[in-house]
């Protein structure tokens, strides 16, 4: 089966201040509180603001299926690359799929690609060893960061991860033709 591929449209949330404002929300004191008991007592400021992101996330179930389908044993997918303009919600979908794939046994690796080395090998060495205990789960956003880049990572990651991996990518622009080339064509766009 071809990957998944996913193109964002803007949703009606308001205006920019209030998204603003709603990202820097804390949870609810019931999310804090099942927060505190899942880590043992103790908060901090990345699981606070971790679940502030998962409670306020909302919508989005279209492409939540399509993650959820990605994340199940039998499935031939291996791939999903969600595209779209700029703050329409592709980085906010990708840290759902995140936590889809933690609940469901991956090891989630979630990278920033403006943040990762502009070296080939140096990409794939941050990339590949990241599983351990599990399955990975491979998040790559902002992913027109690495520019000529892609098609090589993409292939040498094909190569390398093994076959229960699973990978995330998210950019602006939509992916190449060679994304539909040796079998990879893209199945569908939502």
């Amino acid at each position: 089966m071809p990957p998944r591929r996913v193109c964002l449209r803007p949703q009606a949330f308001g205006n920019d201040i209030d998204a603003v404002q709603s990202w820097a929300r804390l949870p609810s004191p019931e999310t804090l509180a099942a927060v505190a008991a899942a880590d043992g007592g103790t908060r901090n400021l990345r699981s606070v603001l971790g679940s502030a992101d998962a409670e306020y996330f909302v919508g989005r179930e279209a492409e939540l299926d399509i993650v959820a389908g990605l994340l199940d044993a039998d499935t031939p997918s291996r791939i999903l690359y969600v595209h779209g303009p700029g703050g329409i919600g592709k980085s906010a979908l990708l840290r759902a799929a995140g936590r889809l794939a933690e609940r469901a046994g991956f090891v989630c690796s979630a990278h920033d690609a403006r943040t990762l080395p502009g070296e080939l090998d140096a990409l794939l060495a941050k990339l590949v060893g990241e599983a351990i205990g599990g399955p990975l789960f491979l998040v790559l956003d902002e992913v027109d960061h690495l520019g000529s880049m892609v098609g090589p990572a993409r292939d040498a990651l094909l190569d390398q991860l093994p076959d229960d991996a699973r990978i995330a990518l998210a950019g602006r622009a939509e992916p190449e033709a060679s994304w539909r080339a040796d079998g990879l064509p893209a199945s569908s766009s939502i």
